[in-house]
């Protein structure tokens, strides 16, 4: 079996999910390949279908996408066709990852006349929407958005509601298979309109449970200098400017807490002002962490990790910390819930609750053996490559089983 991915980056955490299917759907024997818009990583796992000289033009169509979009709302006019590559037409199924800036509706349209099976892993609310990553619970996008809360204007018929009505003639027209990696995901999929009757199925993501494990922390912990703190881990890529990831709502439950006992430490991309110290805590920027056992580490000398999203489809760094047997305080959204079981092995608080995620982060540095244990077999359980690459390989069988049924315009 050949299975190519399509992602628009290497990088960030779509694309880690992206690589760790591909390794773990490799356990089974499947020949895979990513293809990338533009590639910065040296490995022979991607092929990048943007070479030197085709760059320029890359650049001026991802320019003309940008000015069809508005900030938060996505509009992928133009995109790239790749249904000539020899990749894409080798692959017995094609699955599709996050492709803004790279694929539009009509190179979709392209890939599906080639009569594959088409798997498309949802990993944000953007396949579904108007055009936003996350909607901020408006809801919207049940019934063809329209009125966006994201556009200055508001008026029935805006760009959300223009992308939402090509979208749905898209899925309308052309056989997809769609893969939710929450069941939150999968109730909103379902929810959307624009989806019809398609099938939408859960797979939550995989992680290597190798790589992410329990460690020493007494020898990592005066490693990184903080043998006498307890600690609060607190990451995402954009660490301190996407308002989804919370960040503010983790300060302010810091400022809760308030006791020169705890260490705060703080990794990914910052905007901004960087706090040396909260109050009582002080606060320790590591920046981007690239490697994974650098990062695993990090999880080890945590007490608890913090994910305070307003809204999360699946959560990474959740599955890691957990992964490492470290429990997790978040607030109770979305795929964190498939993830986190209160007080089982992590704490959650209502949505934006500051004091109760405060309550959260000291009764895990409280409990942490305890809680570290389940949160570890939770991830095993679930999340190993063995189990998520098994349900992998059955979904390409039964699709393929079923190949005839592909390509056709209904």
């Amino acid at each position: 079996m050949k299975i190519v991915h399509i992602a628009t980056t290497d990088f960030g955490g779509a694309y880690k999910a992206t690589e760790r299917i591909q390794a773990c759907m490799r356990l089974y024997g499947v020949d895979s390949q990513i293809i990338v818009r533009s590639r910065s990583l040296n490995t022979d796992t991607i092929e990048a279908v943007n070479t030197p000289l085709k760059k320029l033009f890359s650049k001026s169509r991802n320019l003309c996408n940008l000015l069809l979009s508005h900030g938060e709302v996505v509009t992928d006019l133009l995109g790239i066709d790749i249904t000539k590559r020899e990749e894409v037409r080798n692959a017995d199924v094609i699955v599709l990852h996050w492709v803004n800036s790279f694929l539009s509706t009509a190179t979709v349209r392209k890939l599906a006349e080639l009569g594959k099976p088409i798997i498309w892993v949802m990993h944000d609310m953007w396949v579904f929407t108007g055009g936003c990553h996350y909607d901020a619970n408006c809801g919207r996008f049940q019934s063809g958005c329209g009125h966006c809360p994201f556009l200055p204007y508001s008026w029935e018929k805006d760009i959300s509601s223009w992308n939402w009505r090509r979208k749905q003639k898209l899925f309308r027209d052309i056989s997809l298979s769609f893969v939710a990696i929450s069941r939150w995901e999968r109730r909103c999929a379902v929810s959307a309109g624009l989806l019809g009757k398609r099938n939408v199925i859960w797979i939550p993501n995989p992680i290597n449970i190798d790589i992410f494990k329990p460690m020493e922390r007494e020898e990592l912990r005066r490693k990184y200098r903080v043998d006498n703190k307890k600690v609060i881990l607190y990451g995402a890529d954009k660490a301190t400017g996407n308002k989804t990831k919370g960040f503010q709502h983790f300060l302010d439950a810091l400022k809760e807490i308030d006791d020169e006992q705890y260490i705060a430490v703080c990794f990914g991309r910052t905007s901004g002002k960087e706090y040396t110290c909260l109050n009582n805590i002080r606060m320790v920027f590591l920046g981007n962490i690239r490697e994974e056992n650098e990062l695993a580490e990090w999880y080890n000398v945590a007490d608890v990790f913090v994910a305070p999203s307003l809204q999360e489809a699946f959560g990474y760094t959740v599955c890691e910390a957990l992964s490492c047997g470290t429990p997790v305080a978040a607030f109770a959204v979305g795929g964190i819930m498939d993830q986190v079981e209160h007080k089982k092995n992590g704490y959650l608080a209502d949505v934006r609750d500051v004091r109760g995620l405060a309550e959260g982060i000291v009764y895990c540095c409280e409990n942490r053996e305890r809680l570290g244990a389940a949160a570890r077999e939770h991830v095993v359980e679930n999340n190993a490559y063995s189990v998520v690459g098994e349900q992998y390989h059955s979904l390409c069988e039964a699709l393929l089983s079923e190949e005839n049924q592909y390509g056709r315009h209904k």
